[in-house]
């Protein structure tokens, strides 16, 4: 959880690292062990997301800002939620929250199997057709606005569930496990 600004220099076969200049360690996250254990949740999500060596500017940027925001003292579990809600956006995976992911119709019932394969809900859990997870719908209504939302929100209700539920869909696109997130969540869970 270092920002560093680096010099690659081109030899004949590889590059390599000519000169590194540290920008931040971030050291709010640090005095904080909630804060810290959610920033390396964050950079091992986002290292299990992505394929290696791929170009991500703009999650390099959402990166940098969860960092940030974490250190200011504010509660993990909305800021890490809006942080993956915003992540599946920009790479196209976020559902419409609100639908059926089979016939697009309206969600009217809770609670909603929640279906990794067609990747969103679905409101007869005979339509799914894959790993499934149930959900209340006030949480897919949480998924939705809280995706939305310029800046993470200061609170979130059914945060713990609803971060759990990223984490799952982060896992199934990826096929790895996000292991510091799981954690995290786990002692979440355990904290009440």
């Amino acid at each position: 959880m270092v920002l560093a600004e680096f010099t690659w220099a081109e030899g004949r076969a590889r590059s390599f690292v000519q000169h590194v200049k540290p920008v931040t360690s971030f050291p709010g996250l640090r005095q904080n062990y909630d804060r810290m254990m959610g920033g390396i949740a964050w950079c091992d999500s986002v290292r299990s997301f992505l394929p290696f060596g791929a170009p991500a500017d703009e999650i390099f940027a959402l990166s940098v800002r969860i960092l940030r925001t974490l250190e200011e003292e504010r509660e993990v579990v909305p800021v890490l939620a809006w942080g993956f809600a915003r992540l599946l956006m920009e790479d196209g995976l976020a559902p419409d929250w609100l639908a059926c992911a089979v016939t697009g119709e309206p969600l009217a019932k809770t609670p909603v199997a929640f279906d990794f394969a067609v990747g969103g809900p679905v409101e007869n859990p005979e339509l799914a057709s894959g790993q499934v997870e149930w959900v209340d719908f006030e949480v897919l209504v949480g998924l939705m606005r809280i995706g939305e939302l310029e800046e993470p929100p200061l609170k979130f209700r059914h945060g713990v569930v609803s971060l759990n539920l990223l984490r799952m869909m982060m896992e199934y696109h990826t096929d790895r496990k996000c292991v510091a997130l799981r954690s995290l969540i786990s002692d979440l869970r355990s904290s009440g």
